[in-house]
């Protein structure tokens, strides 16, 4: 608190910080107060890292495969037929294959290729937004204690 005196029938002005005296006229008191100011600061919250990681999963999937198969088709020969066997295959031996087959058989194959799918943009996007902030400021009162009764009190501050 900052006092000042002021009389009108001084001719040189008072000391600003002397504290009033008895023959002041008036005294000036200044009040101050606190003042709250609100400002953003930016600070570090997170830190985020953007990789991708291999998932290994099973897939089923059905493929249509083919596969040869051995028919033996038996004819009945005719009575008083040739009963011959090996008639068609002069070369064949008593015992010895007649026919040799190779038979096959698909079986499925599994190729993995890797192909792009999609395209992932990570970016960061500002929000704004309002927030309530509270602080606690103090403020001067100005108060009047005198051992005096009330009317005189009132007479030195000219009431």
């Amino acid at each position: 608190m900052t006092y000042r005196r002021s009389s009108p029938c001084s001719e040189t002005p008072g000391d600003p910080a002397a504290p009033p005296t008895a023959s002041s006229q008036s005294v000036d008191v200044i009040r101050s107060e606190e003042r709250l100011r609100t400002g953003v600061q930016r600070v570090p919250v997170e830190r985020v890292r953007v990789s991708t990681r291999l998932v290994t999963e099973t897939r089923t999937v059905t493929v249509q495969v083919q596969r040869e198969k051995l028919v033996v088709e038996r004819v009945a020969i005719p009575a008083g037929g040739d009963a011959d066997v090996h008639r068609s295959h002069p070369t064949a031996k008593q015992g010895e294959p007649v026919v040799e087959m190779v038979l096959r058989e698909e079986v499925p194959e599994v190729l993995t290729r890797v192909v792009p799918v999609e395209r992932v943009r990570v970016y960061v996007d500002r929000v704004a937004g309002t927030e309530q902030v509270s602080a606690a400021v103090r403020r001067e009162e100005v108060e009047l204690t005198d051992s005096r009764d009330a009317s005189a009190a009132g007479a030195i501050l000219g009431d």
